[in-house]
């Protein structure tokens, strides 16, 4: 999981555009840990509920690990929303799949702009791989929860 960084590396010369990079996919990390919450308390049967527990856990370690980038920057992490709005009414099995396939889809598509605007340098070479492992293993969730593959999320 996470790729070929370890929870110690961090990103180095932080532009503007990487903060906002930074903040909105957190901001995507917290819909996200919101919404498997829904989605465990709404599911039936222990494997759904397991498999949307294991999603929160990891995107509960990566929402710590956005916020360490952003603190090594310097810049406070945006905090949590109260709540977050559902991809969709979330009643049963069938619609708790459909929300988390589309929320990793969403997120997939975040870490892919955060890799994208993190410059290849020695220093941050392996935080954009990060972010690059991140967004497909997002996307190989989506399609675990029923997404179509597709080769650049929307």
């Amino acid at each position: 999981m996470f790729g070929t960084i370890g929870r110690d590396e961090r990103m180095t010369d932080f532009s503007s555009d990487q903060i906002g990079a930074l903040q909105d996919t957190l901001q995507g990390e917290y819909a996200a840990i919101y919404a498997y919450g829904v989605i465990g308390a709404r599911s039936v049967g222990e494997d759904q509920r397991l498999k949307g527990l294991r999603a929160m856990r990891t995107h509960t370690a990566l929402r710590d690990w956005l916020r360490e980038q952003l603190n090594a920057s310097g810049t406070a992490a945006v905090p949590a929303a109260p709540s977050y709005q559902l991809p969709n009414p979330i009643t049963d099995n069938k619609t708790a799949a459909k929300a988390a396939a589309t929320i990793e889809n969403r997120l997939a598509r975040s870490w892919a702009a955060l890799a994208a605007r993190t410059p290849i340098t020695d220093d941050n070479v392996t935080s954009r791989q990060y972010a690059v492992n991140t967004s497909m293993e997002c996307g190989t969730r989506a399609v675990s929860w029923g997404s179509g593959v597709q080769a650049f999320p929307h």
